[in-house]
């Protein structure tokens, strides 16, 4: 299943996406491209106060703006931690609240 976040302004097109092989960050201006990782290759991510979506690849972290209310982001973001988790051998995460995060 093809999930996304679509973040955009009138100056750059950002989005995540969330498929089965990975995910694509993509922060376009003017003739930047789209960067795609493996679950695997996510080593942090994390959902700030001020709604937030960051994770780290490496020694990059790429940001982008979420909003909590929209059930898309929410779907999109939940999808992405589980498929990080089960790649690096933690398994499904079972959380019966929708929207709260753990370990």
């Amino acid at each position: 299943m093809l999930y996304r976040i679509n973040a955009n302004t009138l100056a750059q097109k950002r989005y995540l996406q969330i498929d089965d092989k990975g995910v694509v960050y993509a922060d376009i201006v003017f003739l930047s491209g789209a960067r795609r990782f493996r679950f695997d290759q996510v080593d942090c991510i994390l959902l700030s106060a001020n709604q937030e979506l960051s994770f780290q690849v490496g020694n990059e972290v790429f940001t982008l703006p979420v909003n909590l209310f929209n059930t898309r982001h929410m779907e999109t973001i939940n999808a992405f931690v589980t498929r990080v988790h089960q790649a690096n051998g933690f398994g499904v995460v079972n959380d019966p609240v929708p929207g709260r995060f753990r370990p």
